[in-house]
């Protein structure tokens, strides 16, 4: 035989003499080393292929007949009968053990899908690889940030201007927009215009419609199957003719498939950007409202190109960043980036990878709460089963076979438990989807899922049932008959240790979900330095509405039911664009916030006057230049509030005007306390997007009531749109606020599992000192004196677990709490920590009450016959 390279591995070699019939050995290995020979030694690729080889050889006509008697029948077999039986003979113990598995793989396939699910995002498109968004880098006085949208010209000019590089470029654009057919007239905000090439750029699947051609008409419609069934009924929707806006036709091109994943785009109508590429917005650099995309070979080619963005910034920009004394470049983010990529001004879903990996965190720690948990009733249940385990050693059993045994039982319970989880699953899904308004689909067929859950059981089992298996095989029959079982020391210690583990993720999930609870209460009270009840904010988003915008507003204000009204760019808590402000003087140019807002502003969020007037009245004619900043922008610049009055500026990205500052606001938070306070300048303009409508708040239904009403007078081709400011001002924190209500949820579960724990292992010491009970009660010892000589030694695993878990969530919460630039003092809320271990100790002596009450109680009589 060949040795050296020529030989094969000794794995191999002791793999075919365990699994083939022994006459065949040296043929079998001399195949092996023959195609060995032809493989390539170096390549990963021929490792694979040799294992592959290897496996075939693995089939009915050469495998060894199994002898009862072989170690290898040993290995796979075990009584099925035997198993259930002792399941069934301790079956309160195995109803515990499966419940808490069961459930904690429910939290487990639940957590799974959800995260599997975030990180499926765009994963389906082919060429995912080659897919980058462009994005802006800005910055805003010292803090750099990335900015989703671009304007229209960007996508020509880079093929133009890198075609050796730039296979092709793509754009979107997201607006919403009145669809009617026949009868049905609905709004859609779920609109996209993007080039001809959208579904060859990447891979949304038609179920109707040639990719290629699709979107080539300027009134060309693609719909997803959901929208299409919803104009179109059970009818073909193609050549069909949806009216956009009242106007225009568009026609339906194509209809989309189910989606394989989900993707960053969310949208159920695309139409053609040839519609709206000749419209003004469309030619302007600075009408950032689009996504760029860029298809490139390579990540090399990636790279490469965004160090030759500066000279493109220039070629095209280097006259405004001239003029304004700051610049803006450019980058590519990578397609699988986008999710979770933090960017500001982005239409884009997003999601939130530091939740991911807390909730991944999550499962696992259940899963071990559950694992933990079916080792401590094992253990318990050691003591019950010494003298079957001794009978069985006595009649011939040896030790390898009862490990098989104890690992069967364990399986069994396992594959119980995972059954009842899937079809828990499957029946608590769409209530967990409702509840946090979530989209988790299952998908059971998956290979994925298959292995994940092959490798989850076959890691549960090992984890908690080998070490129950072992020890209780390791039990000498002599000694069990003689009635000297015991468990050594290091096994109590093991035990207590897993207690003291389960406990402290417990607290530490308490702790975790009271500060989140803290942070949000924080939140939601702070004084924004704004109002913002019964505040309606009203979209102008048709033109009906935008013309008749002075009038809706006289109008409304006429309204008894409606105190004041003012119109804006961008309300406290939603959009402010920002740009660099030309300070006239000596004053530092520096860049800003801006809204552009009317006379009512002010009044109408009560915002504060720090020194100076509010606009007049009149202020179109008389306060046509005036300006308002807020007090941060007085500290950037340098300047006192007296000197602040009357400073003069210019902000060259918007017009020509000299505006003067005629008041200071005081500091008010126009974004989400996540940022720092920014400055601000509030100028009167047009830009305006939205309506304020502060209402009377004793009439706030008839109040809303009028608005609807006069908006169905001026718009009535179209639907209004409205929100409450202090629910969308809720959707800042709407993220933080699914998390603290699934870390609720998760913390239950494992406060829950950790407490099965305690009954286990308060089990195990009813059992050993059940005599010890009975002297002490025969000599006058109280039911209350057991109890807390039972709950003692419990009382000092949860301090430990405390002292564990405590520290421990401190420094976590810190990382989290430094997502917001305004939060809570976790010093200053150090109780939270102590009312986080004391309810998880209060919890761990309920459940030993419960668990011993029956044998505190117990005749010492039956106590002291008890063998």
């Amino acid at each position: 035989m060949s040795t050296g390279h020529y030989d094969i591995p000794n794995w191999t070699k002791r793999f075919i003499h365990t699994c083939c019939r022994e006459e065949l050995h040296e043929e079998i290995e001399g195949n092996l080393i023959e195609y060995r020979e032809g493989l390539n030694p170096k390549s990963r690729k021929s490792k694979w292929q040799f294992l592959y080889q290897v496996l075939t050889y693995i089939r009915p006509s050469t495998l060894k007949s199994i002898s009862q008697n072989s170690r290898f029948y040993i290995m796979f077999n075990f009584n099925i009968l035997q198993t259930i039986r002792g399941l069934w003979m301790h079956r309160s113990t195995t109803v515990l053990n499966i419940s808490g598995y069961a459930l904690g793989m429910l939290c487990v396939s639940v957590l799974f899908f959800y995260i599997k699910g975030e990180l499926a995002y765009d994963q389906f498109h082919h060429n995912k690889e080659e897919i980058y968004r462009v994005i802006r880098l800005s910055e805003m006085n010292g803090e750099k940030y990335k900015i989703g949208v671009t304007s229209g010209p960007y996508a020509p000019h880079l093929a133009l201007d890198f075609p050796a590089d730039i296979q092709s470029t793509l754009r979107i654009y997201s607006t919403e927009a009145l669809f009617e057919y026949e009868d049905k007239v609905f709004k859609e905000d779920k609109l996209l215009f993007a080039d001809p090439n959208f579904f060859e750029f990447f891979t949304f699947p038609l179920s109707i419609g040639d990719p290629a051609s699709v979107l080539e008409q300027p009134n060309a419609l693609v719909l997803s199957k959901k929208a299409a069934r919803k104009y179109f009924g059970d009818e073909n929707p193609l050549g069909k003719t949806l009216i956009l806006d009242k106007e225009e036709p568009f026609i339906v091109t194509g209809v989309m498939d189910d989606w394989p994943a989900d993707s960053h785009l969310d949208f159920e109508f695309m139409g053609s950007m040839k519609y709206i590429e000749d419209f003004s917005f469309m030619k302007g650099w600075w009408n950032n409202g689009l996504f760029t995309y860029v298809r490139v070979e390579s990540a090399f080619i990636a790279n490469g190109l965004n160090t030759k963005f500066p000279q493109f910034m220039d070629k095209y920009f280097g006259k405004d960043f001239e003029r304004s004394g700051k610049r803006i470049d450019i980058e590519l983010e990578a397609l699988s980036d986008i999710y979770f990529d933090k960017v500001r001004y982005d239409w884009a879903r997003h999601g939130n990878k530091d939740a991911v990996i807390l909730l991944a965190g999550v499962a696992i720690a259940i899963l071990f709460i559950a694992c933990f948990n079916y080792l401590n009733l094992a253990i318990a249940l050691s003591f019950r089963r010494a003298k079957e385990i001794g009978m069985r050693k006595v009649l011939g059993g040896n030790k390898l076979r009862l490990v098989i045994q104890f690992l069967g039982e364990s399986l069994m319970v396992c594959l119980v438990a995972i059954v009842l989880a899937v079809a828990l699953t499957e029946v608590v899904l769409p209530t967990f989807n409702r509840m946090f308004d979530l989209s988790i689909v299952t998908s059971w067929l998956d290979p994925l899922v298959l292995i994940f859950f092959a490798v989850l059981m076959l890691v549960t089992v090992l984890l908690s049932g080998l070490y129950p298996a072992l020890l209780l095989s390791s039990l000498k029959p002599l000694e069990v008959f003689k009635g000297q079982t015991h468990l050594r020391k290091n096994n109590l210690w093991l035990r207590k240790g897993l207690v003291v583990a389960q406990f402290s993720i417990s607290i530490f999930m308490i702790i975790s979900t009271l500060i989140i609870k803290e942070q949000l209460d924080f939140v939601n009270s702070k004084s924004l330095g704004f109002d913002r009840e019964a505040i309606v904010m009203v979209d102008f988003d048709n033109e009906e509405i935008r013309e008749h915008r002075d009038t809706f507003k006289e109008r409304l204000k006429q309204s008894s039911k409606i105190k004041r009204v003012t119109s804006m760019s961008g309300e406290p808590g939603g959009f402010h664009d920002g740009t660099t402000v030309d300070f006239l003087g000596d004053v530092l140019d520096i860049r800003t916030r801006t809204a552009f807002v009317d006379e009512d502003y002010l009044s109408v969020f009560n915002i504060e006057l720090a020194a100076g007037r509010d606009f007049s009245n009149e202020y179109r004619l008389n306060d046509a230049h005036a300006a308002l900043i807020n007090e941060k922008t007085v500290q950037d610049l340098g300047l006192s509030l007296d000197e602040a009055i009357g400073t003069k500026f210019k902000i060259p990205m918007w017009d020509t005007l000299e505006h003067v500052v005629v008041g200071v606001t005081k500091d008010y938070h126009f974004n989400s306390l996540r940022h720092e306070m920014e400055p601000l300048i509030i100028v009167p303009g047009l830009y305006h997007r939205r309506m304020g409508i502060k209402l009377d708040p004793n009439h706030i239904f008839e109040g809303l009531r009028e608005v609807e009403e006069i908006y169905a007078e001026l718009a009535p081709n179209y639907p209004i749109t409205y929100e409450f400011m202090d629910d969308s001002l809720a959707q800042l924190y709407a993220e933080e606020k699914q998390q603290s209500q699934i870390f609720q949820m998760f913390s239950g579960v494992s406060i829950f599992l950790a407490c099965l724990g305690i009954f286990g292992l308060v089990s195990f010491v009813v059992e050993r000192r059940r005599k010890e009970f009975g002297i002490r009660k025969a000599l006058g010892a109280s039911v209350v004196t057991l109890l807390q000589i039972i709950a003692r030694e419990f009382v000092l695993m949860i301090g430990v677990a405390g002292l564990i878990a405590i520290p421990l969530a401190w420094y976590a919460i810190q990382l989290w709490l430094e997502n917001f630039a305004y939060r809570i003092v976790l010093a200053e809320s150090w109780e939270i920590f102590l009312v986080g271990a004391i309810a998880a100790l209060l919890l761990a002596l309920v459940t030993i009450f419960i668990r011993s009450i029956r044998s505190a109680n117990a005749n010492p009589t039956e106590s002291l016959r008890y063998e």
